[in-house]
């Protein structure tokens, strides 16, 4: 995490420089501080540690691949969430968005109330497809 914090403190640093900026013409700070927001934004998503290929992974793509449960346009959507990886399966006839979430280790959370969904939902970051059935 301690690489996270000077990060997290230069992502901040916007808003407080605001603060210090009164004398600056209007026309300088709003060409500076959009610009040191996204650099501070493009500093905080490096904090984010790569994915590792969880064990069950390669099982459930070849079981899926076969199996009726998962028709055509099934997919596994790999995010950040919670400060860990988790997995989504996506299943077109599922009437559920997010029930529940699958951890790299294999456990699976579930999202059983509208709070945990919208929780996931809104604070899931860095998020990718990593199989799809066609």
């Amino acid at each position: 995490m301690l690489v996270c914090a000077p990060a997290i403190v230069v992502g901040a640093f916007p808003f407080v420089l605001d603060s210090f900026m009164t004398f600056v013409p209007y026309s300088m700070k709003s060409l500076l501080l959009p610009m040191l927001t996204v650099t501070g934004l493009l500093l905080t998503t490096s904090c984010i540690p790569d994915p590792v290929l969880p064990d069950w992974q390669a099982d459930f793509e070849a079981v899926a691949d076969t199996s009726s449960d998962f028709p055509e346009g099934s997919s596994l959507l790999r995010c950040y969430w919670n400060d860990e990886w988790v997995y989504l399966v996506e299943n077109p006839l599922n009437s559920c968005v997010a029930c529940e979430v699958i951890t790299a280790a294999g456990d699976t959370i579930s999202l059983a109330s509208t709070e945990e969904q919208l929780d996931y939902l809104e604070n899931r970051r860095r998020c990718e497809q990593v199989w799809r059935k066609d």
